[in-house]
């Protein structure tokens, strides 16, 4: 619980400072142009084919089926509808949550000579970055929670690693500056952490006792498994 605290407390902070930065048009934000001019001279046809496809990957077309998918899945294995209803709370939770935060900041994108794709809308912060995070992170928590003999780095790394290729794709595409993607990152980080606080109160059938403030440690290999992944 401590390292959740932290991480909420830490994503508060780097999140209103960059939200400041870029309403401000601060000094963090000069970075921006420089990068997106890197990513915009070294673009090549195999390149622009990869990329796409993973900002396709990021997509809310795409996630919807995924969470569907994920949702089919621990219906059926568990027998439990609580860990599904949290999977598809929190894909339209953040939908909302970042809808809000964009239409406050009202960023503009990237110039339409730099872009490759027509995006419209605000630009700070970037949805995708946003919800393939908490989609991709919350699938991730909950296999990890379920499956305590996996190897918690083995389902985590990758859905990291992924979320992470799918930022750059959105600079590479002249979707976002890359403060979008850092600011995509922090929100979903937050609210990812928001909701894996939750736990003992959204699934508070199968969760320790120490997540809901007993001292009394968990008895069960599942529970001392899940603590640790906090």
């Amino acid at each position: 619980m401590k390292r959740l605290i932290t991480g909420l407390a830490t994503c508060t902070l780097l999140l209103g400072v960059l939200t400041e930065q870029v309403i401000a048009r601060g000094p963090l934000t000069d970075l921006d142009h420089p990068v997106e001019r890197f990513a915009v001279t070294h673009r090549s046809i195999a390149m622009t084919d990869v990329m796409r496809l993973l900002s396709d990957v990021g997509s809310t077309s795409f996630l919807f089926p995924i969470v569907l998918i994920a949702v089919v899945y621990f219906v059926f294995r568990d027998r439990a509808w609580k860990p599904p209803a949290v999977l598809a709370a929190a894909f339209i939770s953040d939908i909302l949550l970042q809808d809000v935060v964009k239409a406050v900041v009202g960023r503009h994108r990237p110039p339409l000579s730099q872009m490759i794709g027509r995006y419209p809308g605000a630009s700070f912060p970037s949805g995708h970055t946003t919800q393939s995070l908490v989609v991709y992170g919350m699938i991730a928590l909950l296999l990890v929670r379920t499956h305590p003999g996996w190897p918690r780095a083995a389902v985590l790394l990758p859905a990291t690693f992924l979320v992470l290729l799918i930022g750059i794709s959105r600079v590479y595409l002249g979707a976002h500056w890359p403060t979008d993607v850092a600011g995509g990152l922090l929100l979903g980080s937050f609210w990812l952490l928001v909701l894996h606080a939750l736990f003992p109160f959204l699934l508070p059938n199968r969760m320790p006792t120490t997540m809901l403030g007993s001292s009394e440690a968990p008895k069960t290999n599942e529970a001392a498994s899940f603590r640790d992944s906090t």
